[in-house]
């Protein structure tokens, strides 16, 4: 997977699953402006979050010579 792809992925699973999540919208009624909750919640127990990690790492950065 190259970089383009890794983005168009992330972008499709945020605009597909993140923005409708449930969990997502009961964590912000609950606490508030933390995200330090929902970003431990997304990483360790949503399935979509995993992914999210998994393309992210075909983010790196990548060196050129000029």
């Amino acid at each position: 997977m190259n970089r383009l792809d890794a983005v168009l992925a992330i972008g499709s699973l945020l605009d597909n699953h993140c923005s409708v999540c449930t969990v997502r919208d009961e964590f912000n009624r609950k606490y508030s402006s933390v995200t330090s909750k929902l970003d431990k919640h997304c990483k360790e127990q949503c399935p979509i979050g995993k992914k999210l990690q998994d393309y992210g790492k075909h983010l790196g950065r990548v060196m050129t010579t000029v």
